[in-house]
């Protein structure tokens, strides 16, 4: 495991890992401090690999106030990296708690949480540590050319990227904040701060511009 405050984080804006962890979301939290918040995904994985266990075992002590207070962590550490439906999940789990009604009602919704966090804990696992296993929620998107056939990682993400400016689509910000070091590799790190300030000014034109400009550069 790596040493905190040394967190090797590998981003990722496809829209599959954006629906359960939100990078973005996560380090605009922290003031754009990536170290921080990789420190924060490798305590949240470590404080909740063991699941729920530490609930159901509340559950079965009929401790209601530790059961809410599992609940209660889990949303507001949720919240901080940025996984948002395990958030509302938990939130969700910690009222029923609250509130007397079927056991059977209580374990269903306990039953979405843990699906919920399994599924944050893969991402985490390819982020952190890049040993997801081949079913994990954030398995990358193939791109793939007119003719069907599967384009390199940095001309899927070029592509990606000159689809979003096209349709002058918002998310390319975000493509832009999630993938910054990939992309700086790709087109250089002028040509990056171009790009960046044409769609800090939504800009589309301007932006498609200079990704043309650079991605002609890197094909030449």
């Amino acid at each position: 495991m790596a040493e905190p405050g040394n967190v090797p984080i590998t981003l990722r804006a496809d829209a599959a890992t954006r629906a359960v962890v939100d990078v973005c979301d996560g380090i605009d939290r922290v003031m754009g401090d990536r170290r921080l918040y990789g420190r924060m995904l490798q305590r949240f994985s470590r404080d909740y690999q063991r699941g729920l266990a530490p609930l159901r075992a509340a559950r079965a002590a009929a401790d209601r106030v530790d059961a809410e207070c599992f609940a209660s962590s889990l949303a507001g550490a949720s919240g901080m990296i940025g996984a948002k439906a395990l958030q509302r999940q938990a939130t969700l789990v910690g009222a029923t708690l609250r509130q007397p009604g079927s056991p059977g009602a209580v374990e269903a919704e306990m039953k979405k949480l843990e699906s919920a966090l399994g599924k944050v804990l893969r991402v985490l696992d390819q982020m952190l540590f890049g040993d997801a296993p081949p079913d994990a929620a954030c398995a990358a998107p193939v791109a793939r050319s007119a003719t069907g056939d599967v384009l390199p990682a940095d001309t899927a993400l070029l592509t990606q990227l000159r689809a979003l400016l096209l349709s002058g689509d918002g998310a390319a910000v975000d493509l832009l904040a999630a993938s910054r070091l990939s992309l700086e590799a790709v087109l250089g790190a002028a040509p990056l701060r171009q790009l960046a300030a044409a769609l800090h000014r939504f800009d589309f034109a301007a932006a498609l511009g200079v990704l043309d400009a650079g991605a002609g550069r890197v094909a030449d």
